[in-house]
């Protein structure tokens, strides 16, 4: 495993150093972060089971739960919308959210329009052209601009999961700044959508902007 992929590991074994025992009181609950919240029913019935599984095993003590990157808006749909108020209450004791991708990530639009890598979006002005610019409120008109019909079909099926409200337990965000970080592109006349755009820079983690990571 790269060392870019092997960064939970670091923080388990720092927590076992600590005094956690896995498979006790520390546990993994890995998924396909490719797939939509409404694709991961089995995973959210397993994560469940387990949380409830930990807590009793623990003697009643209510979990710590530790997300990063999509792992966090994926978690909060699980709070609204699998768990109620009470279970939430009984089980959860906070949230620990590790350069959460809360509201997504503006890479996306570069990778749908010219070509890129990378996550998703929830902003204001994402893409800005001659012609038109472009925001949450008219995303079809972008998709079909660019003449990328699987995209739009791909935004109806994930926008849906994306929920901006506080996930109802108390939670910590832990998340890297002041690196430049894509707040918008902005296309010449001509030069949409085929070509490279030149990119508005702010604050964030390099990936995600700092209203996402921050915005509970």
């Amino acid at each position: 495993m790269s060392k870019k992929g092997n960064y939970f590991a670091y923080i388990a074994n720092t927590l076992v150093s600590w005094g956690y025992k896995r498979g006790k009181n520390l546990v993994g609950a890995p998924f396909d972060w490719r797939k939509s919240p409404l694709e991961l029913l089995d995973f959210y019935a397993t994560l469940k089971s387990l949380i409830q599984r930990v807590y009793y095993y623990n003697h009643e003590t209510p979990v710590v739960i530790l997300g990063h990157s999509m792992g966090n808006p994926v978690m909060n749909y699980f709070y609204h919308k699998y768990v109620d108020a009470e279970w939430k209450k009984q089980f959860i004791k906070s949230h620990i959210s590790l350069a959460g991708a809360w509201g997504g990530s503006l890479q996306i639009v570069k990778l749908f329009a010219s070509g890129y890598n990378m996550d998703y979006f929830r902003m204001n002005f994402f893409a800005i052209t001659a012609e038109k610019n472009y925001s949450a409120h008219n995303v079809k008109e972008f998709f079909a601009d660019i003449d990328y019909r699987v995209g739009l079909e791909q935004y109806n099926l994930a926008n849906p999961t994306l929920i901006l409200e506080s996930p109802g337990v108390e939670t910590h965000c832990i998340y890297g700044s002041k690196v430049n970080t894509p707040e918008s592109f902005t296309w010449a006349k001509g030069y949409f959508p085929n070509y490279q755009p030149s990119i508005t820079f702010g604050d964030g983690d390099g990936t995600v902007n700092i209203r996402s990571l921050k915005f509970i």
